[in-house]
């Protein structure tokens, strides 16, 4: 289900990173680029943490080493459908 979200609505965290996110998805899921820890044997509730990890680590976070709760959740809340999809494609 997509919730329709406005930009005033997303943190300035987020907003920054938008465009940076969605292009880096767009390319997973068109083969043009590879997750750099491959979904294996892991579950869809543990390996969301590790693809908002390489997703904020791929558009710049210098401090991705701190999880962040709202973070991950405002990542999931808008790219959550994309990631899973990816996950599927790559299991």
């Amino acid at each position: 289900m997509k919730v329709i979200i406005t930009e005033e609505q997303l943190s300035v965290y987020v907003r920054r990173r938008y465009h940076c996110m969605k292009d880096y998805l767009d390319k997973l899921a068109s083969g043009e680029e590879r997750l750099f820890i491959p979904p294996g044997d892991f579950e869809w509730s543990s390996y969301q943490v590790v693809f908002t990890a390489v997703l904020r680590l791929n558009c710049g976070d210098k401090y991705n080493g701190l999880y962040s709760q709202d973070i991950h959740n405002e990542v999931m809340e808008l790219f959550g459908d994309d990631m899973f999809k990816i996950y599927k494609d790559n299991k």
